[in-house]
């Protein structure tokens, strides 16, 4: 049977899309937290050893000869840098303040990304909220960090935010885009354009949305590829979630058999697929007619309504269930044959 499907031509895209396939983005392939913590464990090292290296005087057990000679050294490579010091209020206090700041931080985000994880909802629209609102929390809990690591090391921030009408002119033109990719995402949540677990074609790149962050959007191709596209730069897309897909299929059969019959039976059959498979076919296949008198066959033309995400499984489904069905009927499929005559001396 020849198949021919409205969409790419990719055939195992029905499989991923239905989750048949593991996926290189899921949650369970992420990096692991074993991993995640190591890294933070190297570089909260690192920075501990780099405050104890330039301040000697935080190092309990080293002679004060020691601490006079690494202070010497600092002086000799950097210069005086006593004045910059000086903005920065630090001792133990401030250690163990800035510490216990950055796990209430990270404590509070991870609560409130869990709740946000938990939630039970089906809506499509609702999940794209929910993975925004999770991808600026992540934003928001490292802007409170910084600003109230700030304070913590005694940083005056009232002379900071006084500065902002200056440097909001500078930040502004070096955040424009980071500025659009925020505005634009909200729209695209809002406006409903497209959804977590819609299936959209932007440019040439097809796949199914897989997070839709406050600066970008995670879309998943039928090979499993995450493409991380910024919200500023998603234009003309093509959501194939937003309607039903047509799926086509052409049947072959011999010019010896008889039309009439072949039709009573796409009659009985379709119906009955349409009742096997519900969660494939939105409404019964239905047979069109006759669609090509080819070389070697007749070509009878059926359609069914499915699913984007079913557009690859259900012409499998509709070759087994018509093949099936002409072999009980003794309806004969045509094939290529090749007569070789051999000459006779």
């Amino acid at each position: 049977m020849r198949r021919r499907i409205k969409g790419n031509n990719d055939f195992n895209a029905g499989d991923i899309y239905r989750g048949k396939v593991s996926g290189n983005y899921t949650e369970e392939d992420r990096p692991s937290t074993s991993v995640e913590l190591k890294r933070i464990i190297l570089y909260v090292v690192a920075l501990v050893v780099f405050i104890l290296a330039t301040n000697p005087t935080l190092i309990p057990f080293l002679p004060d000869k020691w601490k006079s000679r690494i202070e010497t050294t600092w002086t000799s490579l950097f210069g005086d840098i006593s004045d910059v010091t000086h903005i920065f209020r630090f001792n133990w206090l401030v250690c163990f303040k800035l510490i216990a700041m950055i796990f209430m931080v990270i404590i509070v985000t991870k609560i409130v990304s869990f709740i946000l994880g938990k939630l039970k909802v089906r809506n499509g629209k609702t999940k794209s909220i929910i993975s925004m609102l999770r991808s600026a929390i992540n934003y928001i809990s490292v802007l409170v960090a910084i600003l109230w690591g700030l304070t913590i090391l005694g940083v005056n921030l009232s002379t900071i935010f006084a500065g902002v009408g200056v440097m909001a002119l500078i930040i502004g033109f070096g955040a424009e885009a980071l500025i659009s990719d925020v505005v634009t995402g909200i729209f695209l949540v809002f406006e409903n354009s497209f959804n977590i677990g819609d299936i959209i074609e932007i440019g040439d790149f097809r796949g199914e949305v897989v997070q839709i962050g406050i600066r970008t959007t995670y879309v998943r191709d039928i090979s499993n590829n995450i493409k991380i596209i910024n919200n500023s730069e998603i234009r003309n897309v093509l959501n194939r979630s937003s309607s039903y897909s047509v799926v086509a299929i052409d049947v072959p059969i011999s010019y010896e058999e008889r039309l009439a019959k072949v039709e009573a039976l796409f009659a009985n059959l379709l119906p009955e697929i349409g009742r096997r498979h519900p969660e494939m076919f939105v409404s019964d296949p239905k047979y069109l007619g006759v669609q090509e008198l080819a070389d070697s066959a007749v070509l009878l033309r059926v359609i069914a309504e499915v699913r984007d995400s079913d557009i690859y499984n259900a012409p499998r489904v509709l070759n087994r269930e018509i093949k099936l069905a002409l072999d009980d009927a003794g309806i004969v499929i045509p094939f290529q044959q090749v007569v070789v005559h051999q000459a006779k001396d």
